[in-house]
């Protein structure tokens, strides 16, 4: 993911002490852990739904989709290309 383990582990400690997500052990694994959002995460969910909807509007309004076709192509191309 691109981020360091102890990073995480304090993000995923917020989040669960905020109510967000709970944490459960995975059988046979005593290391592992299985990460859920928790109810509490869908008004959080559904908030940021609204704001990514809203900004992709703003952002994309007037370019045509196939403009934006040829886009997301080139970049798939360019990150397949850098890993």
């Amino acid at each position: 993911m691109g981020i360091e383990a102890s990073t995480l582990v304090r993000q995923l400690d917020a989040l669960q002490r905020d109510g967000l997500i709970f944490r459960e052990a995975v059988a046979g694994d005593r290391r592992a852990k299985l990460v859920q959002l928790a109810p509490g995460a869908q008004p959080v969910l559904d908030h940021i739904t609204e704001v990514a909807d809203a900004l992709r509007e703003e952002i994309l309004h007037g370019i045509p989709k196939d403009d934006l076709g040829t886009t997301v192509s080139v970049l798939r191309r360019i990150s397949e290309r850098l890993e």
